[in-house]
C-alpha cells in the first residue's frame, strides 16, 4: 500500500513540475513575441522614413509619426510589409 501513495506523490510531483514548466515556457514565448514584433515594427517604420527623406517628404516624417492612418497608407505607397 505505500508503493502505490509514493507512486501517486511522485507523478502529482511531476504533473505539478509539467504544468509549472509549460506556464514558464508561456511566460517566455510571450515575452519574446512582444520583442520580436517590437523590432519589426522599429524595422518596418525606419524603413518607411528612409524612403520618405529619399523623395523629399521631411514633413510626411513628422506625420507619419503621429497618424498610424497615415502612416499605413504610406506604408501601402511603398510598399513596405511585415
Amino acid at each position: 500500500m505505500g508503493g502505490k501513495v509514493l507512486e501517486y506523490e511522485a507523478k502529482t510531483i511531476k504533473r505539478e513540475g509539467v504544468k509549472e514548466g509549460i506556464k514558464e515556457g508561456k511566460k517566455e514565448g510571450k515575452k519574446e513575441g512582444i520583442k520580436e514584433g517590437i523590432e519589426q515594427g522599429e524595422d518596418k517604420l525606419s524603413r518607411l522614413i528612409a524612403k520618405l527623406m529619399e523623395n523629399n517628404r521631411s514633413q510626411d516624417v513628422i506625420k507619419v509619426t503621429q497618424d498610424k492612418q497615415y502612416r499605413n497608407k504610406l506604408y501601402e505607397e511603398y510598399l513596405i510589409g511585415k
